[in-house]
């Protein structure tokens, strides 16, 4: 009979060269560690992605929104009716001002000014099924909707020509406003802020050109567009008789 030791010394040899395989804690916390790492990398990776994207496709909005704001203006004032001499005549003392006159004018809104523009034109775009046409009192302002945040209206009268109000139905064409900026250039090139046909102080005349800044957007993703309109017809200096 074998000796029982003898019998359990290969048994404890081949046990010794067993390998052990696994991880120790540390193993695990590390590992873990660095998982979380490369997770939240990637993650992040997209988040700045899909952000990236988000502010190109609102800059792409406001691009379209901007452009196509100054392309309604340009038809506007491409359609422009200004009364002529002798039809037109400088308007007397107290008188009633002439209903095709050119005005353009800075008025004060929550915490900025912006301009007011009227003027008389053709391009009358009927808001019903009435597709009755003529000339109309085009008016564009920015009005205040929240706090802070403006938009662009424009108004679209048929003759004969009420009073004019600031109306919450008239269409806005361009939200998000940053600022607005219209300057008005005579025959003689100088810059106005401002411009009124029917005073002495312009002569009665209307602008050779008008130059327009549009911003929109946000203070993250602004964006501006600017251009300047050359006009169709404009009235020259008219002597007032008395």
């Amino acid at each position: 009979m074998k000796n029982l030791y003898t019998m359990s010394k290969p048994i404890d040899l081949l046990k010794k060269n067993i390998k052990t395989y696994g991880f120790t804690l540390i193993e695990i916390v590390i590992a873990t560690f660095l998982l979380s790492i490369i997770v939240t990398t990637i993650f992040g990776s997209y988040r700045v992605v899909f952000s990236n994207v988000d502010i190109i496709e609102k800059g792409i909005d406001y691009r379209e929104m901007g452009q196509n704001c100054l392309n309604r203006m340009l038809a506007d004032f491409n359609s422009l009716y200004v009364l002529m001499p002798p039809l037109y005549k400088p308007p007397d003392f107290n008188a009633e001002p002439s209903p095709y006159r050119f005005v353009g004018e800075v008025s004060h809104i929550g915490n900025n000014n912006f301009p007011k523009i009227r003027f008389a034109s053709f391009a009358h775009v009927p808001l019903s099924e009435e597709k009755k046409g003529g000339i109309a009192e085009i008016v564009y302002y920015v009005s205040e909707v929240e706090d802070g945040k403006y938009v662009l209206r424009r108004s679209d009268k048929l003759e004969p020509f009420e009073p004019f109000q600031e109306k919450k139905s008239d269409p806005i064409i361009c939200e998000e406003i940053k600022s607005f900026n219209v300057k008005y250039f005579g025959q003689d090139g100088k810059e106005q802020d401002d411009w009124d046909s029917e005073t002495y102080n312009f002569e009665y005349t209307t602008p050779v050109s008008v130059s327009i800044k549009l911003e929109i957007g946000t203070d993250f993703i602004p964006f501006s567009i600017e251009t300047i309109i050359m006009l169709p017809i404009y009235r020259e200096k008219v002597a007032k008789t008395e």
